[in-house]
């Protein structure tokens, strides 16, 4: 088992505690609807700290693009919540648990239609398992009570589930970290849920013990936070591989993370520099590090030096020649083609690799 799928299994581990926290909560009065804005505003606080610890340029998201975030907050993380959270009042929680997990069934049909995923023969053995799991638990033919409306909420919760991995999938291919998307996702769900329910008492129930305060924050880092966390990491490698090997030095660095590749002597300048070389919202110092912020002289303690980025930065800049508007913290965006070009030659060739893959690396480059 790998890191992703790991990442996956863990977030829907900490998923399963929804419910049992959620009851907890409604013994201090706090309703399903009050949960939803604990939860989501919770994990937002949450991410909103690990964004300023890992970088500040995650916040930034373009307008284009902003429907991505609509989606996983608004018409997932909203919606999925809703349903669950009242799926949960109608009928027992294994039985609501259950009927949210056929997510992965409407994840399939959703992927081949909108992604031209193949559908196999695993996949399809995956989803005659979990339909024969949810017509056990629902009840059919044992005589089990479970109403057309709690039905109708289960089914809307694994629904809401499956939107969180198209819209985050989406979002990932261009170009955003989970932590952004995670914190967007959060954000929006507990801003729509408070503008919708206006739920009352949510922040007095907080601050009127320790115990009830622990719940609220045990419902936002336990069932929200962490889950989201891991489970959008997931999706960034759980791509499958069509076929081949990829190694260096003896070391197979197939199914690695792209830092790993990297630390492991692997640099790349590639055809499109807008799409794959450069982060254009960031600046030229940003995207200069973009491959070892996270070494010791660039971080400590999780905290980015950005002193030591500026050195580091304006060195290449003038090395190499990089002429911008503003030095080192000129937004890449504003930058010619040609000095966008260099930037990554630079960033690229200044590493200490063991192999270059350079695709077109003097285009754009003005001869002379």
């Amino acid at each position: 088992m790998n890191r992703y799928t790991a990442s996956v299994i863990g977030g829907g581990f900490c998923w399963g505690f929804m419910g049992f926290f959620t009851r907890h909560l409604a013994d201090y009065g706090i309703d399903a609807n009050g949960a939803i804005v604990v939860r989501c505003g919770i994990a937002a606080v949450c991410f909103a700290i690990l964004i300023l610890c890992t970088g500040k340029q995650q916040f930034k998201v373009r307008l284009k693009d902003l429907w991505c975030f609509l989606g996983t907050g608004f018409l997932s993380l909203l919606f999925f919540t809703f349903c669950y959270f009242h799926a949960i009042s109608m009928m027992n929680l294994s039985t609501a648990a259950i009927l949210l997990y056929t997510a992965p069934t409407i994840v399939m049909l959703l992927s081949a239609v909108l992604f031209a995923e193949k559908i196999t023969g695993i996949k399809i053995t995956a989803v005659i398992l979990a339909f024969a799991g949810c017509c056990l638990v629902s009840g059919i033919g044992t005589g089990t009570a479970l109403t057309p409306t709690g039905l109708l909420f289960g089914l809307g919760a694994g629904f809401g589930y499956a939107l969180y991995t198209i819209f985050s999938r989406y979002a990932l291919q261009r170009g955003y970290s989970s932590s952004t998307i995670n914190f967007y996702s959060c954000l929006f769900a507990a801003a729509g849920a408070y503008v919708l329910w206006q739920p009352s008492g949510i922040f007095h129930v907080m601050t009127s013990s320790l115990p009830a305060f622990a719940w609220c924050l045990g419902t936002g880092v336990v069932s929200c936070f962490i889950p989201y966390m891991l489970y959008t990491y997931g999706l960034t490698g759980l791509e499958p591989l069509s076929g081949g090997t990829i190694t260096l030095n003896g070391e197979d660095l197939t199914r690695t993370l792209i830092r790993q590749r990297s630390i492991l002597g692997m640099s790349h300048i590639p055809e499109d520099r807008h799409k794959h070389g450069l982060v254009l919202d960031y600046s030229l110092e940003e995207n200069i590090v973009l491959q070892r912020y996270f070494e010791p002289d660039f971080q400590k303690a999780g905290f980015i030096r950005f002193d030591k980025v500026r050195e580091y930065a304006d060195g290449l800049i003038e090395k190499f020649d990089v002429r911008s508007g503003q030095g080192a913290v000129t937004p890449a965006r504003s930058m010619s083609g040609g000095n966008q070009q260099k930037a990554i030659i630079a960033r690229e060739l200044d590493r200490s690799h063991k192999l270059l893959v350079a695709v077109q690396p003097t285009r754009g480059l003005d001869v002379g």
